[in-house]
């Protein structure tokens, strides 16, 4: 329809409530001539009666009216509206939600005749879910403008109907005929929109599931590794002594029990078994906390680390330590990361392993960067992980190009923990005064 046409619709309106008007008159006069036999002098009760029936009339015929002068100018679009009306009853009975917003994009194309159309569903995140739907053949010398009204619901944009039109004269009616569409579909798009987000938060906390049940695996190997580390420490280097030392003892009592005073003994064995079994336990018991750690400090535990098990390592710490010594679960944490990152890096590389721990405002950064040794870098890698993540962190793995050596850098981010609210303060103030 053009631009005339569309000025006209208004003066088609008019005139068949003209019509309307003329004819309820006519018949009026007409009645009360035929009652009265005096056509001259209608009284004016008549004429008021004669104009209520034209309001009823009106009202009544305001849909039929609309609809007729809709096919009298639009010819096929008149359909439009019935489409419309068609698809919400079905977006509000029967029709699944995965197919709406494809449903409302083709009844928005074929309600303004276009030969393309797009529903966007604004979701809360700032992305949009879209679907386009496109006219079977498109005439390929047609050049068209868009039309974009918005969907709202209850004052909240959630979603965009865009059509594509060729004829400019025809934008103002095809926006009329989307906003009629847009109105109404407001309650569907924000379903949609719903529904779209809720699965999002589905899959997100399907998927976060996994991962704690693989963190709780992890912890559990872990843990069932260590026992196991533990138990087979003591059977190899502190049971041997124990029962020598038990050996020992026992010979000594069983000889002054029997009164044999020409047995001496082997006291001088006895002890350094129970002084061997004593160094073997200290050993073991550094393995799991090492006491250096709350008397000395992180840099005296990890150089004490090295001197007991020979591996090399290069160490860095910005910032203020005494930090980082206010939080004992931080603290043993960063140990227990440096000592497992380098124990799952390659030894004896052309470079030792480099840790650089920077105390900042309100976190610690750990950085490990070394060669990978493969599958036990990749424990240590998870099992820090773990701990990281436990503790409010995050942490990052990436590789390094170095030739034909497999550098990685691990890069571990951790806050400032629980029951230290003032850590930060505290940093903060130590710069100031430094």
């Amino acid at each position: 329809m053009t631009g005339r046409g569309v000025a006209a619709r208004p003066l088609l309106l008019g005139a068949a409530r003209f019509v309307i008007a003329l004819a309820v008159y006519a018949g009026a006069a007409a009645l009360w001539w035929s009652a009265s036999g005096d056509p001259d002098r209608m009284p004016g009760w008549v004429a008021v009666l004669a104009t209520g029936v034209v309001a009823v009339a009106f009202g009544m015929l305001r849909r039929p009216l609309d609809a007729l002068a809709d096919r009298l100018l639009l010819g096929g679009r008149n359909t439009g509206y019935a489409t419309v009306r068609a698809l919400l009853a079905r977006m509000a009975t029967t029709l699944p939600v995965d197919e709406v917003i494809p449903a409302l994009a083709e009844t928005a194309g074929r309600t303004v005749h276009a030969d393309r159309a797009e529903v966007r569903v604004l979701l809360s995140d700032g992305a949009d879910l879209s679907r386009v739907w496109a006219a079977p053949a498109v005439p390929p010398a047609r050049t068209a403008d868009t039309v974009t009204v918005g969907v709202r619901h209850h004052g909240t944009a959630v979603g965009e109907i865009e059509v594509e039109v060729t004829d400019q004269a025809q934008a103002d009616h095809d926006r009329r005929l989307l906003r009629d569409l847009a109105g109404p579909a407001g309650v569907a798009v924000s379903t949609v929109r719903l529904t779209v987000e809720l699965r999002r938060r589905a899959a997100d906390l399907e998927l976060l599931a996994g991962e704690l049940a693989e963190s709780n695996r992890r912890i559990g190997d872990a843990r069932r590794s260590q026992l196991a580390a533990v138990h087979a420490e003591m059977t190899e280097r502190v049971l041997p002594l124990v029962d020598r030392a038990r050996a020992g003892l026992d010979s000594a009592s069983g000889a002054g029990a029997r009164g044999a005073p020409d047995v001496t003994p082997d006291v001088t064995g006895t002890a350094d078994a129970v002084a061997g079994a004593l160094d073997a336990l200290r050993t073991l018991a550094r393995g799991v906390y090492p006491p250096r750690l709350t008397e000395a400090g992180l840099a005296v535990s990890i150089e004490g680390w090295q001197h007991r098990t020979g591996r090399v390592l290069r160490l860095r710490i910005v910032g203020d330590q005494a930090v980082l010594r206010r939080d004992e679960d931080l603290e043993s944490l960063v140990y227990f990361g440096v000592v497992g990152m380098v124990d799952g890096l390659r030894a004896g590389g052309a470079e030792p392993p480099a840790v650089t721990l920077d105390v900042e405002r309100a976190q610690v950064r750990l950085t490990v960067t070394g060669e990978s040794d493969g599958p036990a870098l990749d424990r240590a890698v998870d099992a820090l992980r773990d701990r990281v993540e436990a503790f409010g962190g995050a942490l990052e793995r990436t590789s390094i190009p170095a030739g034909e050596d497999s550098r990685v850098r691990i890069v571990a981010r951790l806050p400032y923990g629980a029951g230290s609210d003032d850590m930060a303060a505290r940093h903060r103030g130590a710069e100031a005064t430094g």
